[in-house]
């Protein structure tokens, strides 16, 4: 997955899911109960973003058609590990881009 397939909303939320998930784990949560986000946690990230509840929704949605996070019933889902995976290699991602930017610029 590369950056160009998500919408900035979609990152964003990822973003403030994947800053969540962090936070649950460094309060104690084990791994699979961080990763759980259940009804009322999402509409709290939306409050968080500024967003309404629907575009939190369709963002979400998003997220699951590219395989970020497994969606459930509505506003209910799983960070999957192709999720964190992505947060944790988007410094990298950012930096390859950034270089290859580079590059063609000196061709």
């Amino acid at each position: 997955m590369t950056d160009a397939e998500l919408t900035k909303n979609a990152k964003k939320l990822l973003n403030a899911i994947y800053k969540t998930y962090k936070k649950r784990i460094k309060d104690g949560d084990t791994i699979e109960r961080a990763c759980q986000f259940k009804i009322g946690e999402l509409q709290a990230i939306a409050k968080q973003l500024g967003w309404k509840n629907e575009d939190a929704f369709t963002v979400e949605n998003e997220l699951g058609k590219a395989g970020l996070i497994n969606p459930f019933s509505l506003y209910t889902f799983d960070l999957n590990t192709n999720g964190i995976a992505y947060m944790e290699n988007r410094w990298k991602r950012q930096i390859k881009n950034t270089i290859e930017w580079i590059v063609s610029l000196l061709k």
